[in-house]
């Protein structure tokens, strides 16, 4: 069985994806423990066809893209940058009769919310290799 790699040290990452199938072209945020964000869908998928998921995304959506991705320090801070993103995105737009986890996050793809998630992720990176790239002198 092919290993899932997490994070560990209560650190999260922040996902931007791209969710296609026929009719839908989505946007979603989400935050996982992931090492590789695509595994939040490989499980998904698996524990899917284990029967202890409702839906598969990969099912559903068949062309899923990782548009970008961001390593955070724990799970309220993931939550915060998650809120914030959903918060510049609005309302939900789409309704989709499925149990699927995380398909609140899940929006119409415009270019102003991937203009929003990419930005608030951008801005994280940053700040992030400026706090490693600090002289400690």
């Amino acid at each position: 069985m092919r290993k899932f790699l997490k994070l560990g040290n209560w650190r999260y990452k922040i996902y931007l994806a791209s969710l296609k199938n026929n009719e839908l072209n989505l946007i979603k945020i989400g935050i996982t423990e992931f090492v590789n964000a695509e595994d939040r869908f490989n499980w998904n998928h698996l524990e899917y066809n284990k029967g202890s998921e409702p839906e598969s995304y990969i099912n559903l959506f068949p062309e899923i893209k990782i548009c970008d991705s961001v390593i955070v320090e724990n799970r309220t801070k993931a939550e915060e940058i998650e809120a914030k993103i959903l918060s510049g995105w609005g309302q939900k737009d789409f309704w989709l009769d499925s149990q699927l986890s995380g398909i609140t996050e899940v929006r119409t793809y415009n270019p102003k919310r991937y203009a929003i998630a990419k930005s608030i992720i951008t801005k994280l990176k940053n700040e992030t290799r400026t706090k490693t790239n600090r002289n400690p002198r």
